[in-house]
Order: C-alpha cells, then structure tokens, then sequence
C-alpha cells in the first residue's frame, strides 16, 4: 500500500485530516476524509467567499479587512479586495511576521489576525466538505472533535516563529476540540514538497537508501531549491535536508510583472488600454492563461470583457485577447534562467548527482 498515492482502499477508522498552508500572498487549503473501505482521495477546497461563480480559484488573498470603529473582523480572502477607506487592511504573510506588525496595523495583534484567519479558512473548509459530501454536515460535526490539522510554513521560518504560528493555530483549531483525539503537526513547505515528489517520482527518488535528489519548490514570489537525501524507503519513506534550502526571486509574481508590462506596451494604443482593462486582463491571466500554459498553445486567450469590445488591430476579439505562444514563454524567460542558475549553483556546491 502507497500512503502517498491517491485511489488506495482504506480500511482504518474513519478519520479527517486538513491540510493548511499560509504562503507569501496566498493561503490553500486541502483535506482527506478517510473512510472505511472507501478509496481516498485528496481534495482541495475551490469555493471561497468573493469569488465569481463558477470561478473555482483554490487560492485565498491572505488579507484581512477590520472595522476601524468595532475593531473587529469585517471580511477575508476575496471579499477583502474591495476594501474601503474606512477600513483597515492587513495583508500579512508569516515570513515578514514582526512584532512593530502591531503598531503598522492600527493595534491589531498579530495573533488576533492569524486566529481571525485560520478560522476563516476552517469555516470555509467546513462549508465546502458538506455542500459536496453527501450528509456532510453529520460527518463533519461527528469528526470536528477528533480533526487532524497539517499547518505548512515557509522553510525560513525560525523557531520563535514556528512557536507563534503553533499557538494561533492550536487557539484557533483546538481550542473546540475537547477530544483528545485531536491532533496539530507543523511542517516545512519544502518537506512537504519533498514527500510529494516522492510520491509522483517514485522509480527515480527511491533508487536506493543514501540516494540524493535536488527539490525545485515555486511559490508566488520565491522559488526554494533544496538538497534532500533518502534514509529509508518503503510506503513511508524517511528523508532529511542534504543541503540548506537556497531561494531565488523568481516565482509567478515576477511572471506577472512581465505580463503586465507586456500588455501595456502592446495595447498603448488601444482604446482597451486603460488600468481598469489591463486589471481584468491581469486577473483572467493570473487565474487561468499563467496555469494552463505549457509551452504547447499556438495561441493563448486572455478573457476580460463583453462581445462588443473589439480592436482586430491589436488581436483583440469580442472580449478576448489572443497572445502568441513566443508573447507568453517571453514572460516566463528570466524566472527560467534564474531557476536554472540556482539548481546548477546547489548542484555545483554540494557535488549532487
């Protein structure tokens, strides 16, 4: 049996386990119910407040808007990105988590923040498990008391850090468990990133106990490249950092950057050249032609506007602008370049094979 291969029949207690990662700009969140004698399966959750229907973004912006006059929470995630004047915003990420946070962020605490939000995400989980599984409310108020919560954090977190983080998450996910059944573990993103490659890559990583691999783990701004080596094998294989993780400044912000000044140089003289154009190009790009790309699309559709919004002369048809496959790898080009240098650069210092 694969416990990291989806599809297994699972013949243990009935249990459930979230998966939660609060990355650089953006939370995810994922969860298995196991059952017995029910194949398992990982889903993860695409329905947030604030998103268009039928939109399905697994991401949520990791801001937060509070009342300014009650001090209290008001909205998250998508609903927050419309925020107005009267409001306080905190965007926050744990990798800038510092104590001065609380006197930027109009006397909110970090710790109330981070509470405020993982409930939230919980809540949503919990929303989105009954709306697909059938009588999900009565599984999950039966398996609330007992629920298994996976917190990922970036690797560079340190250990006051990593304290921090188990205290809200514990506040905010345990404090209404009274079973004792209820669990909390906190793990690195990149030996999370690690056991997944194990699972995808198996006849190549699980060559032989001592074997070493390099780990390439693109988030949203940063892209961590780590050393790791094999100690055991097996349905659970054991495996420790070979080499320190080594980041480079080349994750999908910087894509998007290029994106938009791409097509704010093409449509210059457009009459869809406005910011209020480029936003919603920005946002159809971000959500579905950055992730479905793959260096195989001739063409490349941008969908922002309605069927009468036509400029042939810069390719642009009833709402939808069309980009070469050349435009869109262009874009991809320097994160690339950048990506390669670091891996050749650990590969080089640490003589991994």
């Amino acid at each position: 049996m694969d416990l990291f291969k989806e599809g297994w029949l699972y013949q243990g207690e009935e249990r459930l386990i979230i998966s939660i990662n609060i990355g650089l700009t953006h939370s995810i969140v994922s969860y298995v119910h196991f059952f017995p004698n029910s194949k398992v399966y990982i889903r993860v959750v695409s329905r947030w407040p604030g998103q268009s229907a039928g939109e399905g973004d697994s991401r949520v912006p990791n801001i937060l808007i509070y009342n300014l006059t009650t001090r209290k929470l008001d909205r998250c995630g998508a609903e927050a990105l419309d925020g107005e004047h009267e409001y306080l915003s905190y965007p926050f990420n744990l990798i800038r988590l510092r104590p001065d946070l609380i006197m930027n962020n109009g006397g909110i605490p970090p710790e109330c923040a981070y509470v405020d939000f993982i409930k939230y995400l919980v809540d949503n989980t919990q929303r989105y498990f009954e709306a697909i599984t059938p009588n999900g409310s009565t599984f999950w108020s039966r398996l609330r008391p007992g629920i298994e919560v996976i917190f990922t954090i970036p690797d560079s977190c340190d250990s006051s850090q990593q304290a921090f983080i188990r205290t809200v998450a514990a506040m905010a996910v345990l404090a209404e468990t009274p079973r004792p059944g209820a669990v909390l573990k906190i793990i690195t993103e990149g030996e999370a990133s690690a056991y997944y490659a194990l699972a995808q890559r198996p006849s190549q990583l699980r060559s032989s106990n001592g074997g070493t691999f390099a780990l390439v783990d693109a988030g949203e701004a940063l892209v961590g490249i780590t050393g790791y080596r094999v100690r055991s094998l097996g349905p659970r294989p054991e495996i420790e950092e070979a080499c320190s993780r080594e980041y480079v400044q080349a994750g999908a912000l910087y894509v998007d950057n290029a994106a938009y000044y791409m097509l704010r140089s093409k449509l210059a003289t457009s009459i869809f050249s406005g910011e209020e154009y480029l936003e919603e190009m920005m946002n159809s790009f971000k959500t579905r032609t950055r992730p479905l790309f793959d260096g195989s699309q001739i063409n490349n559709v941008i969908d922002f506007g309605g069927r009468r919004d036509t400029d042939r002369l810069h390719g642009i048809l009833m709402g939808k602008l069309t980009l070469s496959r050349d435009e869109v790898t262009g874009l991809f080009n320097h994160s690339v370049a950048c990506i390669i240098k670091g891996c050749q650069k650990l590969l080089d210092d640490h003589h991994m094979k």
